[in-house]
């Protein structure tokens, strides 16, 4: 089981991996938002341990456990000091968490909080499929639905919006279509489309519509057999 630990004090999230590696339990390190967001995108996470405080962080761990719970419903706790108020442990409620660890704690505490939770059902949480990702140097949340296309530009990803705005992201085509776990289709060494926007193609081109916005992406031999194959009840472009 992958555990991801999110806590702004370094010894206590290392003395908690600690515990939960002699344990069995594989263990990720986030000291903020941001961090989290990575290790939540780059692997498999059964269960997560918010700090709610975070200090010095962009986001607390209540809103931080928001955010991610619409991205993907992850089983997950809260450490939390015994003066919390009502009113924040309410909020914290409305994340659906499996429980709460109250500071200080005792390591049987966070193990049976642990063994606990994994025999609760996931968070009931609406997804909207998104990704977060480095644009300016910010960590921003895309919506899928929002691209309507993707393009490689050199070791960046060039990425075009319904709304005609234009994103470059600091990764490469291949390692942004990771990120997306099959949600855009490549349709060229140089470009992935949104399926959603799909309105028909030719062979050598595959033509994207959303209300006014209409656009042509190259359609390469190499994956013309695969596109076929992905979508055989979209029409060819009349000639």
């Amino acid at each position: 089981m992958n555990i991801l630990i999110v806590e702004d004090e370094r010894i206590t999230a290392e003395n908690i991996k600690e515990l939960l590696e002699a344990n069995d339990y594989s263990a990720f390190i986030a000291h903020n938002s941001d961090q989290a967001k990575d290790l939540f995108a780059l692997h498999r996470i059964d269960l997560i341990l918010f700090d709610i405080e975070l200090k010095g962080s962009p986001l607390n761990g209540i809103e931080l456990a928001a955010e991610l719970m619409q991205i993907k419903p992850t089983r997950h706790l809260y450490l939390s000091a015994k003066h919390k108020a009502a009113a924040i442990v309410d909020q914290a409620q409305t994340t659906q968490p499996t429980g709460f660890v109250t500071k200080p704690y005792h390591n049987e505490q966070i193990l049976m909080a642990i063994k606990m939770a994994f025999t609760k059902p996931l968070p009931q949480t609406q997804i909207t499929p998104s990704i977060f990702l480095n644009v300016d140097g910010q960590k921003i949340r895309i919506k899928i639905e929002d691209i309507f296309y993707a393009q490689a530009a050199h070791m960046e990803t060039y990425l075009c919006l319904l709304n005609k705005e234009k994103l470059i992201v600091k990764t490469n085509l291949s390692n942004f279509l990771a990120q997306t776990n099959g949600q855009l289709f490549r349709t060229h060494d140089s470009f992935a489309i949104n399926p959603e926007y799909i309105h028909s193609y030719k062979t050598d081109s595959v033509i994207l519509k959303h209300e006014d916005f209409t656009k042509e992406i190259s359609l390469s031999k190499t994956y013309y057999k695969s596109f076929r194959a992905a979508f055989p009840s979209i029409r060819t472009k009349p000639k």
